[in-house]
């Protein structure tokens, strides 16, 4: 099983090891959503704008958490994070 290490350029410190997908698991996931296109064009645009606004709010709620992370791994400040 491959593993990405993600080493933080402040110190040179490994900052997070994930393991990657493997070919199967890439090529599987690639099927679902080919699949799940399939119904999604299906739906009309005002209720995909709805589930997509639902989104948007999830991740904009979870901003702080994503702005510490992506800060922390391309080595910034944490006070320049906002």
């Amino acid at each position: 099983m491959s593993k990405q290490v993600t080493i933080s350029p402040v110190d040179n410190t490994p900052y997070v090891t994930r393991t990657l997908a493997t070919t199967e698991e890439v090529n599987a996931a690639i099927e679902r959503s080919n699949v799940a296109f399939q119904s999604w064009k299906k739906v009309p645009v005002k209720e995909r704008v709805q589930i997509m606004s639902k989104f948007v709010d999830a991740f904009v709620a979870k901003k702080e958490n994503i702005a510490m992370e992506l800060t922390l791994q391309m080595g910034r400040f944490v006070k320049l994070t906002s």
